[in-house]
């Protein structure tokens, strides 16, 4: 959602290969929807693959940051205008993450984490000023597409920007990393190893103490943020959780699962407070509403809202 209340959306046909991010805002009769604007990022797609897949990062200011699938991302005002640009590698689900001072985080499947300022003066290009890599780790399943590339390296997961400027993310090897502000290494957690490895974004507690994260094996898990260890896991019946996990005010930790179900956990020690069969698969992040009430969604389209407590 855009800061004046339109709605955003990168989207790749299948029969144009080119990535193009549109503004929508409400009809004035009907129910087809007015377009704003729209904005061309460039080619999606390469041998067939890599449409835009990530979500679209709205800042304070109301700058819009949106990445095409073959990793041209684009700084746009609400009008639509770009800023500037910068070119990073592969993106495959990742949302780009901001820091306080500017700086716009992006993971990609060519095995690193990119760092991009925007640029100085009048210049249009925006500058990688570090990329970190993930690096390999044995006895993790390959997972190679249609064309050819490699899934199993990098990651397709939006990083967390801690209060310390420190970054946190999974990556498709299983291994959950913390990144410090200059690019170094802080930590790295190996969760357990599985194809698809981690996909899910992490939730930071409220004190920036504890970090939570799901991934295609183990369930959710939770980290000390200061030196990586594990506080606590729980597998959730052995779900594979690709969606984030989300945090409310009470440190309730609320989780889907591809089991189909939707858990509420105590957050301080990982005890299931309550579970709820969904009925199918739960690929979407759950959504607490201002009263307090979540929301969350099923692969076979049921849209879901508890009560709050």
């Amino acid at each position: 959602i855009g800061s004046d209340g339109g709605v955003l959306l990168g989207i790749t046909p299948n029969t144009d290969p080119k990535t193009t991010v549109y503004a929508f805002t409400a009809p004035v009769s009907g129910n087809q929807p007015q377009i704003l604007w729209q904005f061309d990022l460039g080619s999606g797609r390469s041998n067939g693959f890599a449409p835009m897949t990530s979500s679209i990062t709205v800042a304070r200011d109301g700058t819009i940051y949106a990445i095409s699938g073959l990793g041209r991302l684009a700084a746009l005002g609400p009008d639509g205008k770009a800023k500037w640009t910068a070119q990073s590698g592969l993106s495959f689900h990742a949302a780009p993450a901001l820091a306080g001072n500017g700086t716009v985080y992006l993971p990609s499947t060519d095995g690193n984490l990119y760092a991009v300022v925007p640029p100085a003066g009048n210049a249009i290009e925006g500058a990688i000023i570090w990329k970190f890599p993930f690096g390999d780790r044995a006895g993790i399943p390959k997972a190679v597409n249609k064309a050819g590339i490699d899934n199993s390296i990098g990651s397709s997961s939006s990083p967390t920007v801690g209060p310390d400027g420190a970054i946190y993310l999974g990556a498709n090897n299983s291994t959950f990393y913390a990144v410090n502000a200059d690019g170094s290494q802080k930590w790295k957690f190996e969760a357990e190893p599985e194809l698809a490895g981690i996909w899910s974004s992490s939730a930071l507690s409220a004190d920036g103490k504890m970090i939570f994260f799901g991934a295609n094996k183990g369930g959710i898990y939770a980290l000390n943020t200061a030196d990586g260890k594990k506080l606590w896991q729980n597998r959730l019946f052995g779900g594979s959780v690709f969606a984030s996990p989300t945090l409310d005010k009470n440190g309730t930790l609320y989780v889907g699962t591809t089991t189909g179900h939707v858990f509420a956990l105590d957050s301080l020690n990982g005890n299931q407070l309550s579970v709820y069969d969904a009925g199918g698969a739960v690929w979407s992040t759950p959504a607490v509403k201002p009263d307090g009430t979540l929301v969350a969604a099923n692969g076979k389209g049921l849209i879901m809202e508890f009560a709050a407590g």
